[in-house]
């Protein structure tokens, strides 16, 4: 009953991002509710975007990773940023799973056009200039 009108909205407009609240659902927050944003969400309904939490409303870094959230808001000072890493070196997080939600938040930035207009990372002129290696090689094998 509750889930028919997400389902319809995922399954006919394709959205490109989905935001999780601060409900819960049989005692787990939206932001770490394995089963449906990864089981139902984007395995039963096809979803392929990005999940990103409402304003604080993620509570815990390993929940909401493996619950299926990419972006927790405001940013990497909440259970994210710093604590994901700790997570991952830790091996409380499997990094593949990070990789999927760097994937998802990729993806939207390449379906917006950010990636196309993005200036280098290192501009132009601070470039070293090309090198011709077998020259290289020769003039020091001749040394």
């Amino acid at each position: 009953l509750y889930l028919a009108p997400f389902e319809r909205i995922v399954r006919n407009a394709h959205p490109w991002g989905i935001m999780a609240a601060y409900n819960q659902v049989n005692g787990s927050t939206m932001t770490e509710h394995r089963y449906l944003q990864n089981a139902v969400l984007r395995g039963e309904w096809g979803f392929d975007g990005f999940i990103v939490s409402d304003w604080l409303a993620a509570r815990t870094t390993v929940g909401a990773i493996t619950g299926g959230l990419d972006a927790a808001m405001p940013g990497p000072r909440t259970v994210y940023g710093e604590a994901l890493a700790d997570a991952v070196r830790a091996g409380e997080v499997d990094e593949k799973i990070v990789d999927l939600a760097v994937r998802n938040i990729l993806l939207l930035a390449a379906r917006t056009g950010v990636l196309e207009s993005a200036p280098p990372a290192v501009p132009a002129a601070a470039l070293p200039a090309t090198v011709d290696g077998d020259a290289l090689a020769r003039e020091i094998a001749r040394r």
